[in-house]
C-alpha cells in the first residue's frame, strides 16, 4: 500500500527459551480389610526452565523482540495434585468403587474437589 513501510531487522543475539517438566509421581494402596483399600496417587509437575544466548545467528524479524529478563509467567513454575481415598470392592458383581479427596495447589492457587469413579475389569 502506498505511504507504508514494512521494516525487516536482522538479529544476530538473542536468547531462546524453553520449559521442560519434570513430574514425580508417588502412589500406594494399603488393605483396610477384606474387600476396602486406603489409596492415594500424588503428582509433582516442576517446570524446568532454560535459556541460551544464541550469537551469530542470523534471525530476520519483521519487529523487533522484546528484551528478555529471563522471567517466565510464574504460574508456569509448578504445581501438585494430591489425592486420597477409599476403594470398595463389591462382592456382588465385581465393581470396584472409589472416592475420595483430589486437591491442586500451586504457588498462588489451589482447590479441593470430591471424587468419584468405578471400575469393572474386563
Amino acid at each position: 500500500m502506498p505511504g507504508q513501510y514494512y521494516y525487516t531487522f536482522n538479529v544476530t543475539e538473542y536468547d531462546q527459551e524453553w520449559v521442560r517438566p519434570l513430574l514425580i509421581n508417588i502412589s500406594g494402596m494399603n488393605r483396610i480389610s477384606e474387600n476396602r483399600w486406603f489409596i492415594t496417587e500424588n503428582y509433582w509437575v516442576q517446570n524446568l526452565r532454560y535459556t541460551t544466548r544464541i550469537t551469530g545467528g542470523n534471525l530476520a524479524v519483521s519487529s523487533l523482540p522484546l528484551p528478555s529478563n529471563n522471567d517466565f509467567n510464574p504460574q508456569a513454575d509448578g504445581f501438585a495434585i494430591l489425592s486420597m481415598g477409599i476403594r470398595n470392592l463389591s462382592p456382588r458383581n465385581g465393581w470396584l468403587w472409589d472416592y475420595g479427596m483430589v486437591g491442586v495447589i500451586g504457588d498462588d492457587f489451589g482447590f479441593a474437589a470430591p471424587w468419584l469413579s468405578a471400575t469393572l475389569a474386563f
